[in-house]
């Protein structure tokens, strides 16, 4: 099953992410988010640390969306579930590969569908599900708009949620700042999942429901140059981090890690 996580005035969206789930025969069911400047406070007193989070309403509104999204899925009798928020672009190799996922009922970890495009640290050793592979990460990703849980990290992550602090991406993918230092991620190698921000980069067709975030490094949030000059440097840049990877890469080999961007495909 997957949950899909929509604002009720998001029809575009909701009609964008089903016309691509119908096509792909892939079960889904819609979970009402939470909109940032409709929250209660009631509704916010949830967060132990409120008044120390920097975090801004629809960031917050965020986390809560998710939580909704796995309590949902604890209601079912699913052994796991894939959560994916609206904006997202599904590979046409998406059906064929959701039916070889499997995870370890007994294992607090998460499953990363989605790529971001930047560069992340990632376990050499992999194990292979039709033609992809899975690995550890071991560094921060950004994005939390496609991933897989299995029943115990959801429930993990629901009694979690009171004590986390950032936004939901940091707390579930930063090994240096999110509340549970014992959930371990892995990645899917290539991804099936992409948010249209960063597969369109130059001209999205979605624009996104949090356009500020209260993290120094959400730049790829902001609103890009589509100029001829800003889209060659982007190429150059893209060249460039290639080149950075490698060599880098040759660093961790001796760890039994690899840097890499995670391709979509």
């Amino acid at each position: 099953m997957i949950f899909v996580i929509n604002l009720s005035k998001d029809v575009e969206r909701r009609d964008f992410i089903k016309r691509q789930l119908d096509q792909l025969l892939l079960d889904f069911q819609f979970v009402t988010a939470f909109e940032g400047r409709n929250l209660q406070d009631n509704e916010l007193d949830v967060f132990r640390h409120r008044s120390s989070m920097a975090l801004y309403p629809n960031e917050m509104a965020c986390i809560l969306s998710h939580r909704k999204a796995w309590e949902t899925f604890l209601k079912s009798d699913a052994d796991w579930a894939i959560f994916c928020e609206d904006d997202v672009h599904f590979s046409p190799a998406a059906a064929k590969v959701v039916a070889c996922l499997r995870v370890p009922a007994n294992e607090l970890c998460v499953l990363r569908l989605e790529t971001f495009r930047s560069s992340v640290v990632l376990s050499r050793e992999s194990e292979t599900i039709c033609d992809r592979s899975i690995r550890t990460m071991h560094s921060n990703q950004g994005g939390a708009a496609a991933y897989l849980l299995n029943r115990l990290t959801a429930e993990a992550l629901v009694a979690a949620m009171p004590d986390m602090r950032h936004a939901v991406d940091v707390e579930m993918f930063d090994p240096e700042r999110r509340s549970m230092r014992n959930l371990e991620v892995r990645q899917l190698d290539p991804a099936i999942c992409i948010q249209d921000g960063i597969l369109n980069r130059f001209s999205p067709r979605l624009v996104s429901n949090i356009l500020e975030r209260s993290d120094v490094d959400s730049g790829l949030f902001k609103e890009p140059r589509r100029d001829a000059v800003a889209m060659t440097a982007e190429a150059v840049l893209s060249v460039g981090r290639a080149l950075k990877n490698h060599i880098q890469s040759l660093n961790y080999r001796k760890d039994g890690k690899m840097r890499r961007v995670i391709p979509f495909a």
